[in-house]
C-alpha cells in the first residue's frame, strides 16, 4: 500500500509539473474551472471555453442588443464546448442553440501579459462558429492568448425594425460585449488589455472593419486583420431594413406592417425557422432581394453602433486609427467559377448576358444603357464568345475580383493616408484546399485556404489535416504564426529583416506583399483588372449589389440549390 501511494504521488507531481492541470480563474463574474489542451508541437495550455458574456438572448430578448450576463458565486465549468449559434447551412455538427453567447480564452501562461488576439468567425454573417474555424493549437505555440466567441447570425443578429428596441447591429453588440469583457478580463489569463488584435476571416474581416468605426469599442483594440474582406470599399449600405424586415415577416406569414406586432410574431417562431427563411432567385446566379446586415442606426435614444455610413467614415478618417494587415488569396471563388460552368444557368447567362450578367457579377442591371456598356466591359474581360470551360481561369479571376479584391483595393486606397496598412497576396499553394479541380489537387489558393496555417481547422468534409514539423507545410505555419505573434506585440509584421521585409501601402508605389513559397515584396497588386472595374464598373454599383460584394456572398451559394 505504501509504495502504492508513493507511486501516485510521483504521477501526480509529474502531472502538475508538465502544465497538464486546470486552473481555476476569477474574473469580475465570478470562479471558472478551465481544461487543459496540448498545441501543434506537444505544449499543455490552458482552455476556457463556452464562458457566457452575455444572458440567453431569447423570448423578449431575440432581436434585442445584448444584455451583459449576471455574474455567479460556484464555480463555473469551462471544460467542454458550448453551442453553435443557429444556422440553416451549419459548417459544424455540434449543437445548434438560440443560446449561443459564448467566449474561448486559450493562454499557455496565466501569469505573464502577452498579446491577445481576438478571431471573428466568417460565413456571411449567417453560419459559421468559433470552434471549427478558430482552433487554437497552432497560436499556442507562440506567446499570445487567443479569444474566440460565437456570435448571433442572420435575422437573429441582423434584424432592424427600425425602432429604439430593435435598431439593428445586434450581432455588432454582441461583439462589442465580447471586446469589454477582453478589456475588463484578460489580464486574469495573462494577457495584455493594451495590446488587443483583432482578427477576422471573410464576414468577420467586414467586423473588424465596422468594429473600427464603432464608439462602442473606442480604445480596446490596437492592430487589426482582415482576411479575404473589406468594408466600405465600394458604396454606401442600403437603408431600405424596414421594408426587409416586412417582406421577411410575409414568408413567415407575420403580414403586418405594425412594428411591434411584426417583432411579436416572429418572436413565436422557432429560432430554426427565422434563419432558413432567405431572398433567393432560383433563375438567376445571385440573390436578387435584401440579406440581414449591418445598419446604420438612426438616434432613437439606444446606443449607436454605428452612426454613419462607413464609406463616409473612413474617407473622412473617423475611424480607430490602427495598424492593419488586409489581403486576399490568389484565387479566390475558384469554386464559384466552376459551379456556374456546371450550372444549367450557364445557358441563360450566354443567352442573355446583358439581363442575367448583373446578377452573376455584380453590377447594375436593369437593361438601361449604363447597364448594357458595363455587360460590354465584362464581356471583354472573358476571353471567348462563348462562356465555357476554356473561360475558367478569366472566370476565377472575375469572380474573386467582384466578391472580394476590387473592394479591398478600393480601400486599401482610401485608408492607407490614415494608418499603417500591411497589404498581402497570399499565393502558397499546399497540398490540401478547400477546393480541388480538375482532380484531387488544389485549383489554387481558394477563400479560406490561409486560414489552415493560422488555426486548427474543422469544417464538416474537409481535408485539412493537423500539420506536423515533418510535414512540407510547416514552414508556412512557422512563419504565419510568427508573423500574427509579431503584429500582435508591436503592430509591424516584420519579425526577421533576413526573412521579410513588408513596407505599408501607399497610393504611389503600390506595395504588397506576396507571401508565397517565399515571401516578396512586389508593386501593383492586380492593377490590371482592377482597372476594368474603375473604368467601367465602380461607380456604378447597386445597393443590392453591394451588398452581395461587401457580404462575400458567392453564386455558388445559390447554384448549389
Amino acid at each position: 500500500m505504501e509504495q502504492y501511494c508513493k507511486v501516485v504521488y510521483l504521477l501526480a507531481v509529474i502531472y502538475y509539473l508538465s502544465g497538464a492541470f486546470s486552473e481555476i480563474v476569477f474574473i469580475d463574474d465570478g470562479p471558472i474551472d478551465g481544461t487543459v489542451m496540448t498545441s501543434r508541437l506537444g505544449v499543455n495550455f490552458h482552455a476556457f471555453l463556452r464562458i457566457p458574456y452575455a444572458e440567453p438572448p431569447i423570448g423578449h430578448l431575440r432581436f434585442l442588443a445584448p444584455v451583459r450576463k449576471r455574474g455567479w458565486t460556484e464555480t463555473y465549468n469551462a471544460t467542454y464546448w458550448g453551442p453553435i449559434c443557429v444556422q440553416s447551412n451549419p459548417s459544424s455538427d455540434d449543437e445548434m442553440s438560440e443560446d449561443c453567447l459564448y467566449m474561448n480564452v486559450f493562454s499557455k501562461n496565466l501569469s505573464a501579459s502577452m498579446p491577445v488576439i481576438v478571431y471573428i468567425h466568417g460565413g456571411s454573417f449567417a453560419w459559421g462558429d468559433a470552434k471549427s474555424q478558430a482552433g487554437p493549437q497552432y497560436l499556442m505555440d507562440r506567446e499570445v492568448v487567443l479569444v474566440s466567441f460565437n456570435y448571433r447570425l442572420g435575422p437573429l443578429g441582423f434584424m432592424s425594425v427600425g425602432t429604439k428596441e430593435i435598431p439593428g447591429n445586434a450581432a455588432m453588440k454582441d461583439m462589442a460585449l465580447v471586446l469589454q469583457w477582453v478589456n475588463r478580463n484578460i489580464v486574469k489569463f495573462g494577457g495584455n488589455p493594451n495590446k488587443v488584435t483583432l482578427v477576422g476571416w471573410s464576414a468577420g474581416a467586414l467586423a473588424v472593419h465596422a468594429l473600427m468605426l464603432s464608439p462602442m469599442v473606442n480604445g480596446l483594440f490596437h492592430r487589426v486583420v482582415a482576411i479575404s474582406e473589406s468594408l466600405a470599399g465600394l458604396r454606401s449600405l442600403p437603408n431600405d431594413y424596414l421594408s426587409l424586415a416586412i417582406r421577411y415577416g410575409e414568408r413567415l406569414n407575420c403580414t403586418t406592417t405594425d412594428t411591434d406586432s411584426l417583432v411579436d410574431c416572429m418572436r413565436n417562431k422557432s429560432a430554426l425557422e427565422l434563419v432558413s427563411i432567405s431572398f433567393r432567385d432560383h433563375s438567376m446566379c445571385a440573390t436578387t432581394g435584401g440579406t440581414f446586415y449591418l445598419t446604420v442606426e438612426q438616434e432613437l435614444g439606444q446606443e449607436r453602433f454605428l452612426s454613419n455610413d462607413p464609406v463616409h467614415l473612413f474617407s473622412t478618417g473617423n475611424f480607430a486609427r490602427v495598424p492593419m494587415i488586409i489581403g486576399r488569396t490568389s484565387e479566390e471563388e475558384s469554386s464559384t467559377a466552376e459551379a456556374l460552368l456546371n450550372s444549367p444557368r450557364l445557358v441563360d447567362l450566354n443567352n442573355n448576358f446583358n439581363e442575367v450578367g448583373p446578377y452573376c457579377f455584380g453590377y447594375e442591371g436593369g437593361n438601361t444603357p449604363k447597364s448594357r456598356a458595363i455587360s460590354d466591359a465584362i464581356r471583354n474581360y472573358l476571353p471567348y464568345d462563348v462562356i465555357d470551360i476554356r473561360s475558367m481561369n478569366a472566370l476565377v479571376n472575375l469572380f474573386g475580383d467582384v466578391n472580394t479584391g476590387y473592394s479591398q483595393h478600393i480601400f486599401v486606397h482610401r485608408i492607407s493616408q490614415y494608418i499603417p496598412v500591411y497589404y498581402y497576396k497570399f499565393s502558397y499553394v499546399g497540398r490540401f484546399s478547400f477546393y480541388n479541380y480538375p482532380r484531387d489537387k488544389p485549383y489554387g489558393v481558394e477563400h479560406g485556404d490561409d486560414l489552415q496555417y493560422i488555426f486548427r481547422l474543422s469544417f464538416l468534409n474537409n481535408n485539412f489535416p493537423m500539420i506536423e514539423q515533418s510535414d512540407p507545410e510547416n514552414f508556412m505555419v512557422e512563419r504565419m504564426t510568427k508573423l500574427y505573434e509579431h503584429f500582435a506585440n508591436t503592430g509591424d509584421p516584420n519579425f526577421d529583416s533576413n526573412e521579410i521585409f513588408w513596407p505599408t501601402h501607399d497610393n504611389v508605389s503600390e506595395y504588397f506583399m506576396d507571401i508565397g513559397t517565399h515571401m516578396i515584396e512586389k508593386n501593383g497588386l492586380y492593377l490590371e483588372r482592377y482597372a476594368i472595374w474603375s473604368q467601367n464598373i465602380g461607380s456604378h454599383l447597386s445597393g443590392n449589389t453591394y451588398f452581395v460584394i461587401a457580404l462575400g456572398l458567392t453564386v455558388k451559394l445559390w447554384l448549389d440549390l
